[in-house]
């Protein structure tokens, strides 16, 4: 009576561990998440950042939240997913294949750095010498535009 007893308590602990180990690392699902910066470090809010599975060919979106987050959950083991990122005014972006193993079941991208999609035009500025210095003249001492004034000098 006993040993059966033990058989069946034995049995029941397995299945409880089975029950609670569904997702844990090792387990069949996992994570891939980031945040979308600009080539300055700065947040990157409402990117578009696509999940692409090629296997079986899945593939789905999500937009960045206000802090440039985003996140992809219940993800196969096992199959390589690459993250593609765009937004409007900067270049596409696309992450090498990222596999994840029941040891590595989430990964952060720390390296999501969107640039520019074109580059700030140069501005040049040309004035003559006499314009320069009567700008700065002007802009530095306001007071001695009138004092040239009231002498006649201007």
């Amino acid at each position: 009576m006993l040993p059966d007893f033990l058989i069946v308590l034995v049995f029941f602990c397995a299945l409880r561990g089975f029950a609670e180990n569904t997702n844990r690392p090792g387990s069949a699902v996992g994570t891939i998440g980031g945040t979308v910066v600009d080539v300055n470090d700065e947040i990157v809010p409402g990117a578009t950042v696509t999940l692409r599975c090629q296997c079986p060919g899945k593939q789905e979106s999500t937009i960045a939240r206000d802090t440039g987050a985003f996140e992809f959950t219940n993800l196969s083991l096992g199959t390589p997913h690459e993250i593609g990122v765009s937004a409007s005014g900067f270049r596409d972006w696309t992450s090498a294949p990222i596999m994840l193993t029941p040891r590595q079941s989430t990964f952060i991208l720390t390296n999501v750095q969107i640039q520019m999609s074109k580059p700030v035009a140069p501005v040049t500025v040309c004035a003559s010498r006499e314009q320069i210095a009567t700008e700065q003249v002007h802009l530095e001492d306001p007071g001695f535009c009138s004092a040239m004034r009231s002498s006649g000098r201007e």
